[in-house]
C-alpha cells in the first residue's frame, strides 16, 4: 500500500547492489598480539577444554563477540560496502563469522548469517605454543585436526570433552575459507582440501597470475585483493642491486592480476583488505588494465552473495532483497 513506501527521486543517479567485502574483522576484538619468540619451548596448551594447540580455535563464534562500531562502520560504507564477512585472524583454525550489514548500529539487526562461513589460515597467530614453528608444521597440524575431528565424529559418546573439535565437526557444512600468502600455499592447500573431501576458498594474494591456469585447474573460487606492491626504490644504485628481476616483474604485472585470473576462467570476490583508502584507485587501475567492469562489480556483489548462499538477500537489486544499495552519480 501507498503508506508502506515512500518515493526518492532518482534521476541521473547509479544504483548499484550494496558492496560485499569478505575479508573483514568489523566488530569483532582485535586479535591479541602474536607470542613472541625466544625462552623456554612451551608445549602445554592453554588449560581450557579445548584442542591440545592453541592455534586450532575452531570454537571461537565471531557472532558472539560482534558489536556494531559506528566509525568503522563509515569507513567501511564509504567505500561503498553495505556488508561485510567478519571473523577473528588468529590461529591456524579461526572458528567461524558472521555476515553483517553495516547501516544498522544494533547487532541483533545488523546480523545476516550469525556462523556464515568457517576460516583457517597457516599462521599460528597468538598462540603461546612453540609448534607449529615451520609451513610443514602449520600443514601438518591441519591435516591431523580433520583425522582427529574424523575419530571424534565417529563416537556418538565422545571420548572426553574438547569444544574446538565440535566446532570444527560443526563447521564443516559452511563455506570454508583458506588464507594463504602466495600462489605455492593456495596449491599445496588445495591438495588438502582434496584430501579430506572439502573444498577452500582461497582467499589468495596479488601473485595468482603467475599460476591462473593451475589455479583455475583446482575449480576453487578465490578472494583477492589489490594491494598492489610499492615500486621498489632503485634510486641508490647500491639498493638496487639487491632487488630482483622477479620483484620487478611482479611489481610491474601486480595491477594485471585480476584480468589474468578472469581470462583463466576463475571466479573470484574482490576484497578492499590491505588496500584502504587506494582501493579505488587499485581497481579502476585493474579495470584500466583489462579487467572486465562487469567481472569487477559482479565480484564485489554477486560472487560474494552466492559463495555465502545469501544471493537472496544481498549483492542484488531484486524484489525481497535487503534494501541494501550503493548510489554513485556516475558509472563506478
Amino acid at each position: 500500500s501507498a503508506g508502506d513506501y515512500f518515493v526518492i527521486d532518482m534521476a541521473g543517479k547509479y544504483i548499484y547492489p550494496g558492496l560485499i567485502d569478505m575479508v573483514s574483522g568489523y566488530g569483532v576484538p582485535e586479535p591479541a598480539q602474536p607470542a613472541r619468540g625466544g625462552g623456554a619451548e612451551v608445549l602445554q596448551s592453554s588449560a581450557g577444554a579445548y584442542n591440545a594447540n592453541d592455534a586450532i580455535r575452531s570454537h571461537y563464534r565471531a557472532v558472539e563477540h560482534f558489536a556494531p562500531a559506528a566509525d568503522d562502520s563509515d569507513a567501511w560504507r564509504k567505500l561503498g560496502f553495505s556488508a561485510v564477512l567478519s571473523h577473528h585472524a588468529d590461529g591456524i583454525a579461526r572458528g567461524t563469522s558472521t555476515l553483517v550489514t553495516l547501516g544498522n548500529h544494533n547487532a541483533n539487526e545488523a546480523v545476516v548469517v550469525a556462523d556464515a562461513a568457517a576460516h583457517y589460515s597457516l599462521d599460528k597467530g597468538s598462540s603461546r605454543q612453540t609448534v607449529p614453528v615451520s609451513l610443514m608444521g602449520a600443514v601438518a597440524l591441519l591435516r591431523q585436526t580433520y583425522l582427529d575431528a574424523l575419530w571424534f565424529a565417529a563416537h556418538e559418546q565422545r571420548p572426553f570433552v574438547d569444544e574446538s573439535r565440535e566446532g570444527w565437526i560443526r563447521a564443516q557444512s559452511l563455506p570454508q575459507v583458506m588464507t594463504v600468502d602466495n600462489w605455492h600455499q593456495a596449491l599445496t592447500m588445495h591438495g588438502v582440501a582434496q584430501e579430506f573431501d572439502t573444498r577452500y576458498v582461497i582467499h589468495a594474494g596479488t601473485d595468482a597470475y603467475q599460476q591462473a591456469g593451475k589455479l583455475a585447474g583446482t575449480g576453487a573460487s578465490l578472494i583477492v585483493p589489490v594491494n598492489y606492491p610499492d615500486a621498489p626504490d632503485v634510486a641508490d644504485p647500491f639498493v638496487a642491486d639487491e632487488v630482483s628481476f622477479a620483484e620487478l616483474k611482479h611489481w610491474e604485472l601486480a595491477p594485471f592480476n585480476l584480468r589474468l585470473l578472469a581470462e583463466a576462467g576463475i571466479e573470484f570476490a574482490i576484497t578492499s583488505d590491505g588496500a584502504g583508502e587506494d582501493f579505488w584507485d587499485n581497481l579502476r587501475l585493474a579495470v584500466a588494465n583489462g579487467l572486465p567492469e562487469a567481472t569487477a562489480i559482479a565480484a564485489l556483489t554477486t560472487v560474494p552473495a552466492q559463495i555465502l548462499g545469501v544471493e537472496d538477500q544481498l549483492g542484488d537489486l531484486q524484489q525481497g532483497a535487503l534494501a541494501n544499495m550503493l548510489v554513485t552519480s556516475g558509472p563506478l
